[in-house]
C-alpha cells in the first residue's frame, strides 16, 4: 500500500497583538490632534470673549467720573491744601465700590504731585455719590513750578487720574480721568495789626478799636468774609471780636478794617486794666484763623492762619 502522502495545510499567519489602552494613551499626537487643540483653544476665547460681550449687552456698565470742583482750602506758612472734588455716577441696576484712586497733578508741564489713596466709598444702584483727593503742596514746589514759567496771569494744569471699583462679574475696574485748566499764581496774603485805640472806659472795663490790615500780593481780588481770633495783651486773653466786619482788598493791594472790642477788667488781669487806664504802650499776641473769598475758581472759600506779634501804642 502505497505510503500516504501528507499535504500542507492552509498557510497561518500570527495575529498582530491589539495596543493595551496605555499603550494608546502614549501615543504622539498627529497633525489631526494639533487641529483639535488650536480649536478647542480658539472656541474657548470665542466663548469668553462671547460672555463679555453679553455682560455688556446685559447692562453691566462701567461707572462714570467727572472733575466737579477744584479749590484751595486752607493756606499755611509751610503749604497750600487743595481739594479736588469728583462726581461718580454708577449707571447699574447694583452697587459698585470704589476701592481707590491713583492721580498725577502737573503745573506748567512740571509735576507738582502724584499718588495713591486708597478709598472704601458704595455707590448704589442708579446713584450718585462725590469722592474728594485732598492734597498738600509745598510753597518751596510752587515756587520752583512759578519759577519755570513765563509771562503773567495763571499756570495751565493737567489732572490725570484713574478710579479703581470693584463691579460685579467684572472685577476691578479702572475708570481714567484726565483735565485740563488754569491754576493761580498763589502768593500768601498778611495780616498785621496796625492799631489799638481804647474807645472808653468805665468801672467794669474798656471798649477797645483794633485796626488790622491785609497785604494781598496776588493778581486777584480778596475778600475777607470771617475773622477768629485770639488775641493776648500783657500775656493774658482779652474777649473776642464783637463784629469782624467784611473787606475787600484789590489785587496788589492793601486793606484795614477796625475790630471793636470790650475788655473785662476783672477777666483781664490787674497788668492790662492799669495800662489800659493809664495809656502808654502794651505787648500783644495775636492768633487765628481768617476765612476768604475769590473771584478766582480756586479760591471760592479758603482758610488762612493769622499770627501776629509786637508792642502797641495805646491811644
Amino acid at each position: 500500500m502505497p505510503a500516504a502522502t501528507e499535504h500542507p495545510g492552509p498557510e497561518t499567519r500570527p495575529t498582530p497583538a491589539r495596543p493595551t489602552p496605555a499603550a494608546r494613551c502614549r501615543r504622539v499626537p498627529g497633525r489631526a490632534s494639533h487641529r483639535a487643540v488650536a480649536t478647542a483653544g480658539l472656541l474657548a476665547l470665542a466663548i469668553a470673549a462671547g460672555a463679555c460681550s453679553l455682560l455688556e449687552q446685559g447692562g453691566v456698565r462701567r461707572p462714570g467720573v467727572e472733575l466737579e470742583s477744584t479749590r484751595i482750602a486752607s493756606l499755611s506758612l509751610a503749604d497750600v491744601d487743595l481739594l479736588l472734588g469728583f462726581e461718580i455716577d454708577n449707571p447699574n441696576a447694583f452697587g459698585v465700590r470704589l476701592d481707590r484712586l491713583d492721580y498725577r497733578l502737573t503745573v506748567g508741564g512740571e509735576p507738582l504731585a502724584s499718588g495713591d489713596q486708597p478709598r472704601g466709598v458704595e455707590i448704589g444702584a442708579g446713584r450718585r455719590s462725590r469722592a474728594e483727593i485732598p492734597l498738600s503742596i509745598a510753597w518751596d514746589d510752587l515756587a520752583r513750578v512759578y519759577r519755570s514759567l513765563t509771562g503773567g496771569g495763571p499756570a495751565g494744569y493737567r489732572l490725570e487720574a484713574g478710579f479703581w471699583f470693584d463691579v460685579p462679574v467684572l472685577g476691578a475696574v479702572r475708570v481714567p480721568l484726565t483735565s485740563d485748566g488754569d491754576f493761580p499764581r498763589l502768593s500768601m496774603p498778611r495780616l498785621s495789626v496796625v492799631d489799638l485805640d481804647v474807645a472808653g472806659i468805665d468801672a467794669g472795663g474798656a471798649r477797645l478799636e483794633l485796626t488790622l490790615s491785609l497785604d494781598n500780593p496776588n493778581d486777584f481780588p480778596l475778600s475777607i468774609d470771617d475773622l477768629d481770633y485770639s488775641l493776648e495783651l500783657a500775656g493774658n486773653r482779652v474777649a473776642g471780636v464783637e463784629d469782624a466786619g467784611r473787606l475787600t482788598v484789590g489785587r496788589g493791594g492793601r486793606g484795614s478794617w477796625t475790630v471793636p472790642m470790650r475788655v473785662d477788667f476783672a477777666e483781664a488781669g490787674r497788668a492790662v486794666s492799669q495800662a489800659l487806664t493809664a495809656g502808654g504802650s502794651i505787648d500783644y499776641r495775636l492768633d487765628g484763623r481768617l476765612s476768604m473769598s475769590s473771584g478766582n475758581d480756586w479760591l471760592q472759600a479758603t482758610e488762612v492762619p493769622v499770627a501776629s506779634s509786637g508792642r502797641l501804642s495805646l491811644r
